[in-house]
């Protein structure tokens, strides 16, 4: 069997505080075929760079002589699908970047509370479902979290000088109340009554994944996965004639393998404690923060898997899922139907520091939703 790991990259400071930060830019291994599966492999087209600072990968089947699922050649060619691609993504970065200063979503947030502006379709309808999630995961999926982001140092190389007390994680948190953002959605208007700070990279990711799909099929591919930064979604059969296998990995950054799916017509997100961290006095700081106290998360949920038929909703429900710990995770899967896979830490979360060592898979444990079973590899 062969594995393509996607890039890990760790970077390590010294300093008075212990410093480190990790970030891995995939929890998902695409596994190609073993020994078992035929020997016959169809053409591919394969697409790959950079976008909203990860990578994205796109692999398209191309049987032109055997298979009715063949792509329309009048339609479909490399070049024409790349520069359709590259439009399509400047469009979205150009409407949910919160590093462009002359995005959409910079623009509302620069502006002054009860205020409103008119959005773009696509702006629009993730906004509407990042505060359907919203209401469903019980406020843990939030939106408004990137000013306590901040304050915890993850929105750039440099730690956090000072901690923040108490008292200002309760005046941050009061910028992160999901009732002081409304939208229209009929009149694509959305409006603050705070001056919130909007960031929707916890599901733009996935959105974008599902627009290359949808514009993917609108072009005629039936064979395809296409995979930004570990969210990946796929159709149809690999190159040999099988479903897609896709490995999950082990939440410690050593690229080993804790569980294969398979999927045909199905997208599959990670989200994880272990990307972007660091440590401070023995302490592990992960970059998820929790919505209800506006701390690093600190439970033993290492990464969650959500398969869903879409990426962006398998993306949302992940980082809202691993911000509940255990309990209220497991409580809210099974409410919803949903197909997850949760991998918890065996060590209490407490005593986590930079020197235990992760790379021993026996510290893992994994639970599954009874939705999630059904795409396990028995083979593997």
């Amino acid at each position: 069997m062969t594995l393509e790991a996607k890039p890990t990259i760790c970077l390590l400071e010294g300093s008075s505080l212990r410093y480190t930060r990790c970030l891995l830019l995939a929890a998902l291994l695409l596994l190609s075929a073993c020994d078992f599966l035929p020997s016959q492999q169809l053409p591919v087209m394969e697409f790959s760079g950079s976008t909203m600072g990860t990578y994205y990968r796109i692999v398209v089947i191309d049987d032109v002589d055997h298979f009715t699922t063949t792509l329309d050649h009048s339609h479909f060619t490399q070049a024409n699908f790349q520069k359709t691609l590259d439009s399509l993504l400047e469009k979205i970065l150009s409407s949910m970047s919160t590093y462009q200063v002359d995005s959409e979503i910079s623009h509302f947030n620069r502006l002054p509370s009860s205020s409103c502006k008119t959005i773009s379709p696509d702006f629009a309808q993730v906004v509407s479902l990042a505060l359907t999630i919203s209401h469903q995961s019980e406020g843990y999926f939030n939106p408004l979290l990137n000013p306590l982001v901040s304050r915890w140092g993850f929105d750039s190389q440099d730690k956090p000088v000072t901690f923040p007390s108490f008292d200002e994680l309760d005046q941050l948190l009061e910028l992160a109340t999901l009732e002081a953002l409304s939208l229209d959605l009929a009149e694509k208007k959305l409006c603050k009554s705070r001056p919130v700070q909007l960031d929707l990279s916890a599901i733009a990711k996935g959105y974008t994944v599902d627009q290359i799909a949808r514009l993917l099929m609108q072009m005629g591919a039936k064979d395809f996965l296409v995979d930004i930064g570990g969210e990946v979604r796929v159709l149809g059969h690999n190159a040999r004639q099988q479903p897609w296998r896709l490995a999950i990995e082990t939440p410690d950054g050593s690229s080993s393998i804790q569980e294969v799916v398979q999927l045909s017509e199905h997208a599959i997100a990670t989200s994880g404690d272990y990307r972007n961290y660091f440590i401070h006095e023995g302490q592990y700081y992960s970059h998820l923060i929790d919505p209800k106290t506006g701390s690093p998360i600190s439970h033993s949920i290492a990464s969650v898997s959500v398969i869903s038929d879409t990426t962006v909703v398998a993306d949302a429900w992940a980082t809202a899922l691993i911000a509940m710990g255990e309990v209220n995770a497991k409580r809210i899967t099974e409410s919803e139907g949903l197909a997850v896979m949760m991998v918890f830490r065996e060590n209490d979360a407490s005593t986590r520091t930079g020197s235990v060592d992760y790379a021993n898979p026996a510290r893992f444990r994994t639970w599954t939703s009874q939705a999630f079973k059904p795409f396990i590899d028995i083979i593997n």
